[in-house]
């Protein structure tokens, strides 16, 4: 049976040209050229292929992957190779659950920041500085974009903005860096080495949230949050703010205070 490429791509795949070019230029498949009028045209064995193609694509093997399949010689190999897409497709699977943890975080802390909610807890998390009061350090792709996506999935992180000592006549903070940051437990969980970042963990924080501008720099008042925790808590750290959301002209944050119980 012969087939042209049009017939291929419109009535059979709809796969597209370009992707039928890159598969005959790696060898996957293979076409004769009439010259009389320019048409590619398969055999039987080419469309089986094409078959074998889309199936091997539908469960996320690379193009490259495929044509390792297809050019494997020994059982082992062929064996090697879907072993290995069977472990990535596993680790997704768990990628995308903790994204949908992770969204589900999102929507509950948007929601305790509508609600002015405020919370007692523990916070442990990796930092990748790469902002100061200068403004942003490196080049304009920020180094510690690339290279903590280097070392876990960039999806999981937060920006964390990491406060100076706190002005006890202003009862206020400066932001005095920040950068991207990962929680530990998602650390834990993707069995990552993060031992070239900061490392902070504190067992005890006070956790509200705050409305800053899109300029970073600025100082961020906590005096009501002080005189609640005066009585019973003193200042253990310097506050920090986790970014849950950027609007048009304001950053929507998780205000963090670090304590701990007041002793006498």
């Amino acid at each position: 049976m012969k087939c042209t490429l049009q017939r291929i791509c419109n009535e059979s795949f709809a796969w597209g040209v370009k992707r039928f070019a890159i598969m005959k230029k790696i060898g996957i498949i293979h076409g004769q050229v009439d010259p009389q009028n320019g048409y590619h045209y398969y055999n039987d064995l080419d469309v089986e292929s094409l078959a074998r193609i889309l199936k091997g694509r539908a469960a996320k093997f690379s193009l490259a992957e495929i044509q390792q399949l297809h050019t494997a010689s020994t059982i082992e190999d062929y064996q090697g190779i879907i072993e290995k897409r069977a472990r990535q497709l596993r680790r997704e699977m768990q990628l995308d659950q903790l994204l949908l943890k992770r969204l589900d975080w999102r929507r509950e802390e948007l929601n305790r920041y509508r609600q002015h909610q405020q919370q007692v807890t523990s916070d442990a998390f990796f930092l990748d500085i790469a902002y100061d009061q200068h403004g942003f350090s490196g080049d304009k792709r920020y180094e510690n974009f690339t290279r903590l996506s280097r070392v876990n999935d960039f999806s999981l992180a937060d920006f964390v903005a990491v406060g100076g000592p706190v002005d006890r006549q202003q009862w206020s903070f400066t932001i005095a860096r920040g950068g991207t940051a990962i929680a530990e437990v998602l650390a834990d969980q993707l069995q990552i080495d993060l031992g070239q970042l900061e490392y902070y963990q504190y067992d005890t924080v006070w956790r509200t949230y705050r409305q800053i501008p899109i300029e970073l720099g600025g100082t961020v008042e906590i005096e009501d949050e002080l005189a609640q925790l005066k009585t019973d808590y003193q200042l253990a750290g310097e506050p920090y703010l986790r970014q849950l959301s950027v609007m048009r002209q304001q950053r929507l944050m998780q205000l963090n205070i670090p304590i701990e119980i007041r002793k006498g």
